[in-house]
Formats: structure tokens, C-alpha cells, sequence
């Protein structure tokens, strides 16, 4: 069972760059989807399917997520060797 979150959501932003340095913020198109089923028993892992899609460079990427204590997640989208991470307003 993938993640859903419980809130009702308008914008969804990918976010370019690392911490340490200026990052850069685009606004994508997203939708919401049936999640693929996760590998992960226990609801934790570093790659767990979620039920959203977002449009980026021309195609729609699954938007996965990373949790491992139970109640803090990271969003992202994998792309090459990096992580984007998605944010949701």
C-alpha cells in the first residue's frame, strides 16, 4: 500500500539545487493516482511509491517517498544520479 497523504492539495514544486547552496523552485503540473503497491512491510524505506505524478521535462514521474522513523517523509522524484525533491502546498 503506498502513502497517501490526508490534505488537500494545490501546487506541487520540484526543487532544483542542494542545501547548501541557492536552490531553485519550479511549479509542476500534478495529479493523483492509484500507488503502486510498496515493498516495504512496515510503511518505511527510502523508495515507497506514493499515489502522485508530476510533470517534469516533458514526461509524468512517480513521486516517491522517504521515511524512516514513522512521521517525517521526504518527497522526491528520482532523475539520473539525483534526488529532486518535491514539495506540496
Amino acid at each position: 500500500m503506498g502513502i497517501k497523504v490526508d490534505f488537500e492539495i494545490h501546487k506541487a514544486y520540484v526543487r532544483h539545487g542542494v542545501a547548501s547552496a541557492p536552490c531553485r523552485d519550479e511549479k509542476v503540473a500534478f495529479d493523483e493516482t492509484e500507488a503502486p503497491k510498496s515493498p516495504s512491510k512496515t510503511g518505511c524505506g527510502s523508495k515507497i511509491p506514493t499515489c502522485y505524478r508530476v510533470h517534469f521535462n516533458g514526461r509524468w514521474r512517480r513521486v516517491y517517498a522517504t521515511c524512516f522513523n514513522g512521521s517525517v517523509m521526504r518527497f522526491y522524484i528520482p532523475s539520473g544520479e539525483d534526488k529532486l525533491t518535491v514539495s506540496f502546498y
